[in-house]
């Protein structure tokens, strides 16, 4: 699972606490998510628990963190200074860590 403070150390936000309502809102949906997503890349540690592995945790993070940045730009443009950009609506290193979109893993069935 994804904390508050990982997201917090991904984007190196110094200002920012574990409190803060938007990682409030964005770690536990993440958590939802990732956890519920048929593809994940599962571990288990030598007590017995079941863990994501470390691809899925680090996809998680990054989720997490492209999540809590978006509040940035809810309509899709980033503004610094006197230019603008658009921010991509998907991103790929995600997705390949993440196993979803099309980098699923093949299934059969």
């Amino acid at each position: 699972m994804v904390t508050a403070q990982q997201v917090i150390d991904w984007l190196e936000l110094r200002t920012v606490t574990t409190d803060d309502a938007h990682l409030a809102l964005i770690v536990p949906a993440v958590n939802a998510y990732v956890g519920a997503l048929p593809s994940i890349d599962r571990v288990t540690d030598t007590e017995g628990n079941t863990q994501w592995a470390g691809t899925t945790h680090l996809g998680a993070v990054m989720l997490a963190s492209r999540l809590y940045r978006r509040k940035n730009s809810p309509h899709g443009i980033e503004s610094v200074g006197d230019m603008s950009t658009y921010v991509s609506r998907y991103d790929s290193d995600i997705s390949r860590l993440l196993n979803i979109d099309t980098f699923r893993k093949p299934l059969v069935g």
